[in-house]
């Protein structure tokens, strides 16, 4: 089975991309849009960084996805193994990703965030689109600000005009990024204390809020990474904690020669089978988690592409063996599990606006 098949994979050491041009670049810095006013004045912002990004020659497409497409290995009737590009694989794949996708609160309010601003289903193949509205679209539905429910329930109610639009969205070759598996060459992480990464010492064993990111890395999509502007959104002070003094976010690039073995979540369907497989209890409530030591005997990491992150935050899954919900990821990242062998080298420092 591929990994496109499924969450389980063993991801290898890929071709590097093409080479990046070295320059210091700007985080972008959005306040909050919680109200309709914030709301097209954050649009109108975001235009105009996107344009500057674009005018400035980082236009922020992934050029994988440019120049080739995922392709995926099945089994034809006659039992032979084929092999065929993405765009040919089943609808009921792309029908599925835009259920889920309408199915987390998350992924409505970024729909409905790329609706109001007038960003067309081809607009959001551009990272830099992407990113900004998902750093939107988490501060929205946090459980930290009154109304959360109400908020809720209002954007589920918008899934079925949102629909079209995911559809469409997705159904876009370029987009196929939102759901690519880790590319081992292109890990971005960020320094908390200015020290470069000692990634042979990692080992996650408690909840996620033990050493909080410290042992996360997030993909690099042209000149950015996910977490790099979820770190430039001024008002979110848990992100702000991840900048120095000279306001700097100081980060180096991994790449893993090895063979490394990643567990992919691309949608609620899968991190619910991870918490199955390896079960634990949460602390609040009686939903399925990760037993992180046990799931860190198999995987090395797991990692919440793009796409997934817009379809498992706050998505309650539930069957037989109970229920589970991911919460609080809120960027593209992969959680390393266990110490291993990489080559680190300084990346550039970014710049809060």
């Amino acid at each position: 089975m591929s990994s496109t098949d499924g969450p389980f994979s063993d991801s290898m050491s890929a071709t590097p991309q093409a080479t990046r041009t070295a320059r210091n670049l700007s985080v972008a810095v959005l306040g909050p849009s919680l109200d309709d006013g914030d709301r097209n004045l954050g649009g109108q912002k975001r235009k105009q960084i996107h344009d500057a990004l674009s005018a400035d020659g980082h236009h922020l497409l992934l050029q994988a996805a440019r120049a080739r497409m995922t392709t995926a290995t099945v089994e034809g009737a006659t039992g032979k193994t084929l092999t065929m590009p993405e765009a040919d694989i089943a609808m009921n794949t792309i029908k599925r990703r835009v259920a889920s996708i309408l199915s987390s609160p998350m992924g409505c309010a970024f729909f409905v965030y790329a609706r109001e601003e007038g960003w067309s289903p081809a607009d959001l193949a551009d990272p830099s689109v992407s990113f900004l509205l998902a750093v939107d679209a988490a501060e929205e539905v946090s459980i930290h600000y009154s109304g959360h429910a109400a908020k809720v329930a209002a954007l589920r109610a918008q899934a079925p005009s949102l629909r079209p639009m995911v559809q469409a969205t997705l159904e876009n070759p370029r987009i196929a990024w939102w759901y690519a598996p880790l590319d081992l060459d292109n890990q971005i992480w960020v320094s908390h204390e200015r020290l470069p990464p000692d990634t042979e010492k990692w080992q996650r064993r408690g909840g996620p809020l033990q050493n909080f990111r410290a042992y996360c890395t997030s993909t690099l999509v042209g000149e950015y990474t996910s977490e790099m502007f979820a770190c430039g959104y001024t008002c979110c002070d848990f992100w702000g904690l991840l900048f120095q003094p000279d306001s700097r976010l100081h980060t180096w690039r991994i790449r893993f020669p090895a063979r490394v073995r990643v567990y992919e979540v691309n949608d609620a369907a899968d991190w619910h089978r991870l918490c199955v497989r390896y079960p634990a209890r949460g602390v609040d409530d009686d939903r399925l988690v990760p037993n992180w030591e046990a799931v860190a005997a198999e995987w090395d990491g797991v990692h919440l592409t793009f796409g997934g992150l817009l379809s498992c935050e706050q998505a309650r899954y539930e069957d037989a063996a109970g229920w589970s919900m991911n919460q609080f990821w809120q960027i593209e990242e992969t959680w390393w599990l266990n110490g291993i062998a990489t080559v680190s080298e300084r990346w550039r420092d970014y710049v809060r606006m």
